[in-house]
């Protein structure tokens, strides 16, 4: 965890590294120019929603500026990636059943594995595969994301962006599209756990 100051002095230097001054990141992120003048200068501390607003302006995982500002722990798995059980295990930050290898995954972002739970993603996807996912909420439309419905509904879907909410599409022809709206995700009824970035079939 940084101090408010080299938080600031790191959040500076990534900004002029990129060529862009404070009127600029004003400009495209919507946050105050002395808002941003005084987080840079460590007298006024950066609030997640900032952070991820800065993070996606600088291309960046906004959950390594959580880490550096204090906001999530530090993840123990750093040069591998933590395999669970089920999806209980990894909501309730139990110990994953095994470490698998990054192999081509970047280290400055979090990811986890789950098994697949069902058929919904055939022929893709066959349940008992291993999903390796980004921690990531960030996503766009033809990225397939695993959601929380209900404490016991998990669900692996494509999804395709709308004005007025997401769709979730299974590859099964045997699963119905389900639609969900924006005020449905903000209100964190559905919530985004990752994106499957990469599949390990077991034979």
């Amino acid at each position: 965890m940084l101090t408010a100051l080299e938080l600031g002095n790191y959040l500076q230097s990534i900004r002029k590294a990129q060529h862009l001054s404070l009127r600029k990141v004003n400009e495209l992120s919507g946050i105050s120019y002395s808002y941003l003048n005084m987080i840079e200068h460590g007298t006024r501390k950066v609030t997640p929603e900032l952070l991820q607003k800065l993070a996606r302006l600088y291309q960046m995982d906004y959950l390594e500026l959580y880490q550096k500002a204090g906001y999530l722990e530090e993840k123990p798995h750093k040069n591998g990636i933590p395999y669970y059980a089920g999806m209980q295990d990894y909501m309730q930050h139990s110990t994953p059943m095994e470490i698998l290898p990054l192999e081509d995954f970047s280290l400055f972002k979090s990811y986890f594995a789950i098994s697949m739970m069902d058929d919904s993603m055939l022929p893709s996807i066959w349940k008992e595969d291993i999903i390796i996912l980004e921690e990531n909420t960030d996503f766009v439309s033809g990225d397939i994301l695993l959601l929380y419905i209900s404490p016991q509904n998990y669900l692996i879907r494509k999804v395709k962006k709308t004005e007025n909410g997401i769709m979730l599409q299974a590859f099964s022809e045997q699963y119905e599209p389900t639609f969900y709206t924006n005020e449905d995700f903000s209100s964190q009824k559905v919530k985004v756990l990752g994106i499957v970035r990469q599949l390990r079939r077991k034979f």
